[in-house]
Parts: C-alpha cells; sequence; structure tokens
C-alpha cells in the first residue's frame, strides 16, 4: 500500500501539471460601416466575413493607388495574393446565391461591389491629398501579409468601410 501513495501522487501531480486547452481564436470583427446603411439581406459565416473585409480592402487600395498614382503598388498587390482574391471572390459569390436575391447572386453582387467603389470613393475621393500621405503606410501593411491568415487579420484590422451592416450568423 505505501509503494502505491506515490504512484498515485505523482500521477495526480501529472494531472495538475497539464495545460490547458487553448481556447478557439474569436471572430473577426464585423466589417465597419459609416453612416447610415442598408442592412445585409441574411447573416455573415466567418468566411464570409473575411472575404467581405478582403473586398473592401482591395477597393480601399484601387481607389489610393489610383487617386495617388500608385497603380504600381496596387497591380503587385493583386499579383501577388491573385489565388487568395480569388477565393475571397468565390466565397462573396456563395454569400449572394445563399441569400437567396431577386435579381440572383451576380446582380446582387455586381450591386455590392459598385456600392463598394461608391463608398471608398466618396469617402476618401475628396481629400487626396492628406490621404495620399497615408497611403504608403496601407500598402506597406498589406504587403507584409505573408499568408492568408495575415492577410484576413490585417484587412480586418483596417476596417475599411462596407456599404451595408453585416452581422455575423449565430454559432
Amino acid at each position: 500500500m505505501r509503494a502505491a501513495l506515490p504512484v498515485i501522487a505523482a500521477l495526480l501531480l501529472l494531472g495538475c501539471a497539464q495545460k490547458p486547452a487553448t481556447p478557439p481564436a474569436p471572430p473577426p470583427p464585423a466589417p465597419y460601416v459609416e453612416g447610415p446603411a442598408p442592412t445585409a439581406p441574411i447573416c455573415a459565416k466567418p468566411a464570409e466575413m473575411a472575404a467581405f473585409n478582403m473586398a473592401a480592402t482591395k477597393v480601399r487600395f484601387y481607389v489610393l493607388a489610383r487617386n495617388c498614382g500608385h497603380i504600381d503598388a496596387y497591380n503587385a498587390f493583386i499579383t501577388k495574393n491573385r489565388p487568395q482574391l480569388g477565393n475571397y471572390e468565390k466565397t462573396l459569390m456563395g454569400y449572394f446565391t445563399r441569400a437567396k436575391l431577386k435579381g440572383g447572386a451576380l446582380a446582387a453582387k455586381d450591386d455590392y461591389d459598385t456600392g463598394l467603389a461608391n463608398a471608398q470613393s466618396q469617402r476618401y475621393g475628396y481629400d487626396s491629398t492628406s490621404e495620399c500621405k497615408g497611403a504608403e503606410a496601407y500598402y506597406a501593411q498589406l504587403a507584409a501579409a505573408k499568408n492568408n491568415v495575415e492577410l484576413e487579420a490585417t484587412a480586418a484590422a483596417l476596417a475599411v468601410s462596407q456599404p451595408m451592416k453585416l452581422a455575423y450568423c449565430p454559432s
């Protein structure tokens, strides 16, 4: 019996020494909406939220590049991230297909893209001088992303305005 006590004590201590399981990472914040905007037709899954963030970030990058004369930086970003950006586009089409909107997924996606471009142009197009001062830092943040996870995190952190209010689907 005495020989069993140290073994039992050692097993109990081992059980206490194990690290607790790492909790899952929280989902990225919902995309930023500036001012009054329509509510999205349906909730968005986490991958769809990431795709909305990336779409807004890409359009913001384009507006800055066009207004500030840095189209080469934009083209380099698109070329570097073409496979991921294509996946985000497919995810957005999936969202609009899932929404089952009256005009169809492609029309809804086109309307979203137009609204996004208009929102970015209106928000940032009036004062391009001050916007261009921060443009290179914006490009550098996106260029520094080494993989898809970093690219999504950067897009979420940049909090580029959306043309509609999005909400996460309940888990």
